[in-house]
């Protein structure tokens, strides 16, 4: 008689067969792939149970106070230079050896200013949140390590598509945390606990499950190549960067801790998939970094982004339908929020071909159509939040995210299909001069 591990393996095989043909990519990124899927698998139960028990269980008030921290923690975490971990995946990619250690010591000391800037922002806390000091204190002692940790497994799990790795970090804190989050709950509920376990928990796994992968000979002189171009992504980033947790900030700015509340119910289930978003698509990164840019490739790419698409939306088409349900089971104190959920649900679409985009340019430099779309999308975004909010409302808060994604989108569709190819001579000039290696057979 045949096991169940027999018949599990056979419908794993069975799943990679059936991507492959749909999505017309090799046996390696198919794999890839459905191991971030599992991942992206653990994060929505992650994040489904402990929203599910926060949102249900706390008052509206702590859940807001919690997501406003949350929201500062966000867009203060620019200064940490996330895309250093973009460059680092990039590196990786194309063959750099010993820089994972001395790029996380650079990306732990360029943190601090960060780390400073959230007890900075302590005394300018209106009167009615002035409690919240300790978490942002809090905050600024786990920020560095937060961000380091992050741009190390990061680097090592993508660059070397070791997605393996990044499963199982993800399952050991997302255990944790679905643990600690009901232990909170049910024994003290506390907007610092909270943070404590959303913050902490990665930080100690992504440390874990990183060391083992670290070359012991460190090569700095790369490394602070990678560094300065991740310097150039993050500055070219930084009104999207900041933008993605600014729509949290004008909510309870003008509506209030209660309103922000159910702004960040409504759109929990669809942050969960644009997680799922950002967990996958660094599958293909390894593979759009190695190469030449050119027009035929670029031209090559539509329809596999197109595919990827189509079925990413026949997912978000079944929510829409079944949000109602979903929120009389798992939100049933926040069913004003269903119509939102369904709106910030359809404006996550155009994500997967924006992304995918975005993410070819920033592995082949094309800083100038990025630097183009980051800084106008944000600006269209910041305008359209503070003049929809007041108008109406939370519904303006929603119609803003699409705004944002789909000016995003499109300009990165235009860019994408229009902007020249650099020159090995220009891209040496931008980027640290890292060895290529041939083009893979699949097209993503």
């Amino acid at each position: 008689m045949r096991s169940p591990l027999f018949y599990l393996r056979t419908l794993v095989a069975q799943c990679l067969r059936l991507l492959q043909r749909l999505m017309g990519i090799d046996h390696l990124l198919a794999k890839n792939a459905l191991v971030s899927s599992f991942g992206y698998g653990v994060s929505f139960l992650r994040g489904i149970i402990t929203g599910y028990f926060v949102a249900r269980m706390l008052p509206r008030e702590v859940y807001g106070e919690y997501r406003f921290v949350m929201s500062i923690f966000g867009m203060i975490s620019v200064l940490s230079l996330p895309n250093i971990a973009n460059a680092l995946f990039r590196a990786i990619a194309r063959g750099e050896k010993g820089v994972a250690l001395p790029v996380g010591i650079w990306q732990f000391f360029i943190a601090l200013p960060g780390a400073a800037a959230l007890l900075i922002v302590i005394p300018f806390l209106p009167r009615d949140r002035m409690s919240l000091w300790p978490i942002f204190v809090l905050a600024a002692c786990l920020f560095p390590l937060y961000e380091t940790a992050s741009t190390v497994l990061g680097g090592v799990t993508v660059g070397r598509e070791r997605f393996d790795v990044a499963l199982w970090a993800n399952v050991a804190w997302s255990t944790g945390a679905i643990v600690a989050t009901l232990l909170i709950i049910f024994l003290h509920p506390s907007p610092l606990l909270l943070f404590l376990t959303v913050i902490g928990l990665p930080s100690i796994a992504y440390f874990s499950f990183s060391v083992p992968f670290i070359e012991k000979v460190s090569n700095f002189p790369a490394a602070k190549s990678i560094v300065l171009y991740g310097l150039k992504l993050s500055l070219i980033a930084l009104p999207m960067s900041i933008a993605w947790y600014l729509d949290d900030v004008v909510v309870s700015a003008f509506l209030g801790l209660n309103q922000l509340a159910v702004f960040s119910v409504a759109t929990i289930i669809p942050e969960q998939v644009k997680s799922w978003c950002k967990e996958l698509l660094p599958v293909s990164y390894a593979r759009q970094a190695r190469g030449t840019d050119t027009f035929a490739r670029r031209w090559s790419l539509l329809a596999p982004f197109g595919r990827l698409t189509f079925i990413f939306s026949l997912g978000i088409f079944a929510y829409i339908l079944l949000t109602r349900f979903f929120f009389q089971i798992f939100f049933p104190n926040y069913m004003d929020a269903v119509l939102l959920s369904q709106i910030a649900a359809a404006t996550i679409i155009v994500i997967i071909p924006g992304s995918l985009i975005t993410q070819y340019m920033e592995a082949h430099a094309m800083l100038r159509p990025l630097h183009l779309t980051q800084w106008i999308s944000a600006g269209l975004f910041c305008i359209s939040l503070f003049t929809l909010i007041p108008a109406f409302h939370l519904i303006g808060a929603v119609l803003s995210l699409a705004v944002l994604r789909l000016s995003n989108t499109a300009l990165s569709l235009y860019f994408f299909l229009t902007a020249k190819p650099m020159s090995g001579t220009e891209i040496s000039q931008t980027l640290p001069d890292i060895p290529a290696t041939p083009l893979e057979t699949s097209p993503l």
